[in-house]
């Protein structure tokens, strides 16, 4: 890639390859989050927002920022994954990545911060724009240069409430997420809502460790053999929220034995 930039000496030519070679350091910058590759993600994905800038592309800036935030936030840097989310908002104008970049990045990220009203703001800022925008049906790729779908944003708007402990909110935003999921056919998109529903379940009233392990149970099993960042994280958070909230280790111990055998960060 780098000698055809060289060798081409029109600017329009030039631009088109800059954002060829933007979406390369992007996809790779994406698969090494789900690796846990944190180090090289930062450095593709910070190559992808400079190549997007030799591109004169903005759409490709605001995707960049998306990566950026997506990164730290999985990270848990959240106040990074916010500012790199807000500033993809100013690159995005009115176009499809705005979508994303609120309700993934800026949702996400202020829900983990602790601002109900900002998290709040923010879905519904992502649920308007939907309105004027080529919404997909289903799931769209995750990291594609189009708009979210209404399941996408459902999802991430329930996570976004999981944090906060929002549990009636997760399991509204989920009921309107899931039958596109299940649809989809992802392991890893279906694996991560049963994951938030199994938070849910135990930050209710009428908490169900036995049917929330259950839940987290079958999603490892989903992604058996095919782990990434963002299911290996949840599941873990959930057994350090369970074994915080009841002293039941016989429950939790298959998902200790499932997460130390998928490579857990923690060794639970």
């Amino acid at each position: 890639m780098e000698l055809l930039i060289d060798g081409c000496g029109w600017a329009e030519p030039r631009r088109e390859l800059f954002g060829i070679a933007c979406a390369a350091s992007g996809v790779l910058g994406y698969v090494a989050v789900g690796q846990g590759r944190f180090a090289l993600a930062q450095a593709y994905c910070a190559e992808a927002f400079q190549l997007g800038e030799f591109a004169e592309r903005a759409h490709l800036r605001a995707w960049a920022r998306g990566l950026q935030s997506f990164c730290a936030y999985y990270q848990q840097d959240y106040r990074a994954a916010l500012e790199f989310a807000v500033d993809g908002l100013r690159h995005a104008g009115a176009g499809p990545q705005r979508v994303r970049l609120a309700v993934n990045g800026a949702a996400r990220a202020l829900g983990r911060l602790g601002d109900v009203q900002g998290v709040h703001r923010l879905v519904g800022e992502a649920q308007q724009m939907l309105a004027g925008q080529d919404v997909p049906p289903g799931i769209a790729s995750s990291i594609g240069f189009g708009c979210y779908s209404q399941a996408q944003v459902a999802s991430n708007a329930a996570t976004a409430y999981l944090a906060l402990g929002m549990a009636e909110q997760v399991r509204h935003q989920l009921d309107r997420a899931m039958p596109a999921i299940s649809a989809a056919g992802s392991p890893w998109g279906r694996a991560l809502v049963l994951i938030d529903q199994a938070t849910a379940v135990t930050q209710s009233r009428q908490a169900d460790l036995e049917q929330a392990c259950g839940l987290v149970g079958e999603a490892l099993v989903l992604v058996r053999g095919r782990p990434v960042i963002s299911v290996q994280q949840r599941a873990e958070e959930f057994v350090r929220y369970a074994a915080g909230r009841w002293d039941r280790p016989r429950e939790l111990a298959p998902l200790h034995a499932a997460l130390a055998h998928s490579g857990g960060t923690d060794g639970i």
